[in-house]
């Protein structure tokens, strides 16, 4: 079989390529010991050095290892062609993207870097940005990251949004610093500060990037608590793109931050509009929370026990886990027969990871499924509990499992598609 591949590219070329490319991605996929794998790389080595001037079996070499998640000898072949074909860093970019979807950041970087270090050129500002976008994505998923890493893309966006001078291209270089200076080095002023420049007249951005721009404002100062100008910001966007989903994104997170100030009625009637928002992701963020309300103000008219727990989601948002805690566990002692019982494990099992405490998270997570596996929070648990065992654990059959169990029990699940990725990324399939 190899024999006949290795024929039809000598004497065909790229035409067959994508054939061949899909009988050997069966051959891969079936392969769990490994030696058909092996021995496709041994001959595509082979002929590589016997024909050094053919390139596709250098690029379909490189196939293979990304079809194996080898980013890393992915990375070294892709670097060698670059040299010898002078592609200015062409395929090692476009490598560096397949690994970043891939979740594969460290490979991800070297590849950025490499094109970086070439100097100012065609792929270099492209390859900047790129990389700070990339590692910007890791540590905001994170849940636990080093001051070094922190630092790293601190000083990475710093000196990109300065090489970009200023304008329509540094504008979300920019809306990225100001996040990671308010909500992770704790600077809101600074923040604010890098942003404030983008919203003058002068400075020419297209209308909806400005309105990002005002929208990272608006969540800044509602971390500072400046709830007064943070609404007015929202609504400021809000009405200024009525008919984009940035304005639907405002609408619901003006009508979250009246739902942390206690305004039920009206937070409610904002996110049942929003029901229906061309956004699916902000649909279901808004039924998410308009059930929530709902379900927690049928019996308690007065409202009490969720005022406190929209004080203690407030308080998340605000990055003060410990103060969030102390009135989760007052709600639960002041309220033992609360409908919030599952919320309230569910947010203590967030605060728990936040904070690192992996055995307590599962504790909650398991006691919320066990006790409430037919209410509306299960299948959020059981998504957090596979994360948590996939991400921070490093258990990857534990949170095989999971997913599966969660893609078995609750078909319907907004987390099905994101569920399924992730199963197919831990069983070892490739996403491009």
């Amino acid at each position: 079989m190899l024999d006949e591949y290795c024929e039809l590219i000598e004497t065909q070329g790229y035409n067959y390529l994508e054939q061949i490319e899909q009988s050997l991605q069966d051959l891969v996929a079936n392969d769990a010991g490994g030696e058909k794998t092996n021995a496709v790389r041994t001959r595509l080595v082979k002929e590589i050095q016997k024909n050094p001037d053919n390139q596709i079996f250098s690029d379909l070499l490189v196939w293979l290892f990304v079809q194996k998640k080898d980013f890393e000898s992915a990375l070294i072949q892709c670097k060698a062609i670059d040299k010898r074909m002078g592609e200015n860093g062409r395929r090692v970019l476009e490598l560096a993207r397949v690994a970043v979807s891939n979740e594969q950041f460290e490979t991800a970087r070297k590849a950025y870097q490499y094109v970086i270090d070439k100097g100012p050129g065609e792929m270099y500002f492209q390859a900047r940005k790129e990389l700070s976008v990339a590692l910007y994505r890791k540590l905001v998923s994170a849940v636990s990251y080093t001051p070094a890493e922190l630092e790293e893309l601190r000083s990475l966006l710093v000196k990109t949004h300065y090489e970009l001078g200023g304008g329509e291209a540094a504008a979300p270089v920019a809306i990225r610093l100001a996040h990671l200076m308010a909500f992770y080095v704790n600077k809101p002023d600074s923040a604010l500060a890098i942003l404030q420049p983008y919203t003058e007249p002068g400075a020419g951005l297209p209308l909806r990037l400005l309105n990002e721009v005002k929208l990272e404002i608006a969540d800044i100062q509602l971390l500072q608590g400046e709830i007064w100008e943070a609404t007015l910001t929202y609504s400021q966007v809000e009405k200024s793109m009525k008919n984009d989903t940035l304005g639907q994104e405002a609408k619901f997170r003006n009508a979250k931050l009246a739902y942390y100030k206690g305004e039920f009625d009206w937070a409610k009637a904002q996110l049942d509009v929003l029901k229906a928002a061309t956004s699916k992701l902000i649909a279901n963020d808004a039924l998410e929370l308009s059930l929530l309300i709902a379900d927690n103000t049928v019996y308690d008219t007065t409202g009490e026990g969720l005022r406190m727990f929209a004080r203690a989601d407030l308080l998340l948002y605000q990055n003060k886990p410990a103060l969030a805690l102390e009135t989760l566990d007052s709600l639960a002692r002041g309220l033992p027969e609360t409908t919030l019982a599952d919320d309230i494990l569910y947010r203590k099992a967030n605060i728990a990871i936040r904070q690192g405490r992996y055995t307590d998270a599962i504790g909650f997570l398991e006691q919320l499924l066990t006790a409430y596996r037919t209410d509306i929070l299960a299948d959020n648990a059981l998504f957090l509990l596979a994360g948590l065992y996939e991400k921070q654990l490093k258990e990857p059959t534990k949170a095989m499992d999971l997913y599966k169990e969660l893609l078995t029990d609750f078909p319907g699940s907004l987390y099905v598609v994101e569920a399924r990725k992730r199963f197919r990324m831990l069983r070892g399939d490739t996403v491009q």
